[in-house]
């Protein structure tokens, strides 16, 4: 997939500004950045390139199907990160659009991986998952949500555009069975100041993201991952 998006990562230790690709990226959309936990879990360099990307959460009749990805450039997996999009993401990222007619809204896990075979993408049978952002998702809307439509039952009042958001508790859902994770938690925005959070993890396995559920009035109501 081109590139959609440029990211610098300043190691807590280094001074300056960040680095930079040469030439105009364009007009950008949104920012966002925060640290890495346990940056003591170093990450071996022979696992290959490491990549921070977003990962647009799908939910169309094959359940087993892989999120669309949207790459982006990454300096180094330890210390503080800071993100920024140029462009809005693919029509096929933005799954969750039935509940903005006639617009599109999708919503996207931040993760971290070493490209192990070098494709560019994230393969969890040939690559090594590292971490991913355990309370927050980044959404997208091509218009506002207002307060008293569908799509503010999942991730309330929104303008168009980029908007972080945060789950009023922890995830608890691993990434590699999101299927089956229940809902646990609400969505609500949150500032695009906030820091967010990369946990990294010992085991693939181990990689925690939220499971909010598609609708806050439906307690025994779906998740993201499986409605």
């Amino acid at each position: 997939m081109r590139k959609l998006a440029f990211i610098a990562l300043a190691l807590l230790s280094a001074c300056g500004p960040p680095l930079v690709q040469e030439g105009f990226l364009g007009t950008p959309l949104f920012q966002l950045g925060g640290t890495v936990a346990q940056a003591s879990l170093r990450i071996p360099g022979d696992h290959g390139e490491v990549h921070l990307s977003l990962l647009w959460i799908g939910v169309g009749a094959d359940a087993e199907a892989p999120p669309v990805e949207q790459r982006t450039e990454l300096d180094s997996a330890l210390g503080a990160y800071s993100m920024t999009l140029f462009e809005a993401p693919p029509v096929e990222a933005t799954t969750f659009s039935d509940l903005v007619p006639p617009g599109r809204l999708g919503l996207a896990v931040l993760a971290l991986y070493a490209d192990v075979d070098g494709d560019g993408l994230l393969d969890l049978e040939r690559d090594v998952l590292l971490g991913a952002g355990r309370q927050h998702l980044l959404a997208w809307s091509s218009a506002a949500i207002p307060a008293d439509g569908p799509g503010a039952r999942l991730v309330g009042a929104l303008g168009p555009g980029y908007q972080l958001l945060e789950q009023d508790v922890p995830g608890e859902c691993p990434f590699v069975a999101t299927a089956s994770c229940a809902p646990e938690g609400l969505l609500a925005p949150a500032a695009a100041t906030d820091p967010v959070i990369l946990t990294l993890w010992p085991d693939a396995d181990q990689v925690l993201v939220p499971a909010p559920r598609v609708d806050a009035d439906a307690p025994e109501g779906p998740s993201i991952w499986s409605r």
